[in-house]
């Protein structure tokens, strides 16, 4: 999911997967047919016989990692209480 997660804009076939995630095709081909079987995950377009795989926007489940990670992201302005613990901290100028 994090490499979907990081690329929420591509998609990529199984190969370049494997290769970017650093996972054994056998792994893949077991956990690939569950994202896309929860939705987390849809093939976007072929090209050949090849499946193109991307990260599902539409998916509850994708909008709800996405919205964790968008909170344990976003800086977060310290507390009056934190500020207060801060100013002690700081050194006096003489």
């Amino acid at each position: 999911m994090d490499f979907f997660m990081d690329n929420p804009n591509h998609d990529f076939p199984r190969n370049e997967i494997m290769e970017a995630i650093g996972m054994a095709k056998r792994t893949l081909y077991d956990y690939l047919p569950v994202l896309l079987e929860e939705g987390a995950v849809k093939v976007s377009r072929k090209i050949g016989r090849a499946e193109l795989y991307t990260l599902n926007r539409e998916s509850p489940m994708v909008r709800c990692f996405m919205k964790v990670e968008e909170e344990l992201t976003r800086p977060r302005e310290a507390s009056s209480e934190e500020a207060e613990g801060l100013a002690i901290l700081e050194p006096e100028t003489a």
